[in-house]
């Protein structure tokens, strides 16, 4: 189901919903928005740094499978 037509489905069932649901509906997304972690300036400095430098190909770079197996190996070595 594509993002566009969950929208639409759910504002249709908003719109009919009793208020009991709503308030259920509206604590879940207020809640997922209070724990939605914002970067501090900093942060997003050094995440563009990164950015530019793994386009630029600087440093080094993993990739996602690679870099559980460096991390589970130097688990196993800390064990």
């Amino acid at each position: 189901m594509t993002a566009q037509t969950l929208r639409h489905k759910l504002h249709s069932y908003i719109d009919k919903a009793e208020q009991k649901k709503l308030k259920v509906i509206y604590s879940i997304i207020e809640n997922d928005m209070e724990t939605t972690s914002v970067l501090t300036a900093e942060q997003k400095s050094e995440l563009d740094k990164r950015l530019e430098e793994y386009m630029q190909e600087k440093g080094k770079n993993y990739s996602w499978s690679s870099a559980l197996k460096k991390i589970k190996s130097g688990a196993k070595s800390n064990s």
